[in-house]
């Protein structure tokens, strides 16, 4: 009998062994998954900032359009001030002018457009949660 319940020993330590290894190989893959998961959010953050860079990039070559279209519109109106100070009704340099006003009111409100895209999207994820709260 001695020797059953030496061998019934030796199987329960042996199932308790077993069991403690599978606990921590449990956990291993639960550090394994949430690291993964931290991973995956890390990859996520760095394609946002891309996205973010990409779009000030965008941004920036606006603002330079903006910028020479106002430099364009100055020097315009510059010179027709000039022109109606001497008495000189010059048409195109009226025409001018004023394409360059109406480039200058289009690049605006298309930053504007933009501006609000971006308001939009930004209240897209705030307005899903309100949802399925």
């Amino acid at each position: 009998m001695s020797e059953i319940e030496d061998i019934g020993k030796r199987i329960s330590n042996a199932l308790d062994s077993i069991q403690k290894g599978m606990e921590t190989l449990a956990d291993q893959a639960e550090q394994a998954a949430k690291a993964s998961d931290q991973s995956g959010e890390v990859d996520q953050l760095r394609r946002k900032v891309e996205g973010l860079r990409a779009e000030l990039a965008a941004r920036d070559a606006e603002i330079a359009r903006n910028k020479k279209i106002i430099t364009q519109l100055r020097g315009l109106t510059h010179t027709l001030r000039e022109a109606g100070k001497k008495g000189l009704d010059d048409p195109s340099l009226i025409n001018s002018s004023l394409e360059a006003e109406l480039e200058a009111l289009r690049h605006m409100r298309d930053a504007d457009r933009k501006e609000l895209d971006d308001v939009l999207a930004s209240l897209e994820p705030i307005m899903s949660e309100v949802k399925n709260a």
